[in-house]
């Protein structure tokens, strides 16, 4: 009998040894906080993501690197309310509670070697110190009062937008793929695509580079500005939506 409980018990505790490492291999604060001019900074210790989610009111600054980092800075009472964790090689990023930038501003750095999705909802703004490139596509979410902006180098990009959001694209891409409603505003001008796809509802608008296809599908208010010489067209519109060629 002594021997049959001695066995359990280290059953018992191997088990639990290992379903705390798979936890911890999730990702985990590297508890590494100082002083800076926002407050306090702290860092984690997340590698292996190539996916952002991120909510709530917030300054994000990416960076594409050789190495991972992930760091806040804010007011001491507001970092204590911020959600950090992993999860499928996503990143999430997110508050508690409301914060008021007005009042005190959370800062987010964020270096990768590789970005594949980006979402972002509520107040957040976003921006890179480098050009983002990869060799795979890049889905990017907006939905609230988000604003982003980016010089990108990929083959394919989607921007799925809403509400009130805004952004700015420059760069290049084989193929670009725009879906909103609501009173979106996007301008990417500056940014040269071989094929690129509009549907938009609502009040929302957007300006594009297409040189060799345009496909476009506007209803509502929405308004659609485009630069180049495209070949092959298609519009379809409704309502008092407009599309406009730029001399």
């Amino acid at each position: 009998m002594k021997r049959i409980y001695l066995l359990l018990a280290g059953l018992t505790f191997f088990a639990c040894t290992n379903q705390n490492n798979q936890e911890v291999n999730k990702g985990s604060a590297s508890n590494t906080e100082h002083s800076s001019s926002s407050g306090i900074s702290k860092s984690y210790d997340f590698t292996q993501f190539n996916a952002l989610d991120i909510s709530s009111n917030m300054e994000i600054t990416l960076t594409q690197g050789a190495q991972y980092s992930v760091s806040l800075e804010a007011d001491p009472k507001h970092l204590e309310d911020i959600k950090v964790e992993l999860i499928d090689q996503e990143l999430h990023i997110r508050s508690q509670r409301k914060i008021n930038l007005n009042k005190s501003k959370v800062k987010v750095f964020i270096t990768a070697p590789e970005f594949r999705k980006i979402e972002l909802s509520g107040a957040c703004v976003l921006e890179a110190t480098n050009s983002i490139s990869s060799q795979q596509p890049l889905a990017i979410e907006m939905s609230g009062a988000t604003d982003v902006h980016l010089v990108l180098d990929v083959p394919r990009l989607k921007i799925d937008a809403s509400g009130a959001t805004q952004g700015r694209f420059k760069g290049k891409t084989e193929v670009l793929e725009i879906e909103g409603s609501g009173a979106l505003e996007l301008d990417a001008v500056e940014l040269e695509a071989k094929s690129v796809s509009v549907d938009i509802s609502g009040a929302g608008s957007a300006k594009v580079w297409a040189t060799t296809n345009l496909r476009v599908e506007l209803s509502g208010a929405a308004s659609l500005q485009y630069k180049g010489q495209p070949v092959n067209t298609h519009f379809d519109k409704s309502g008092i939506a407009s599309i406009t060629a730029i001399p």
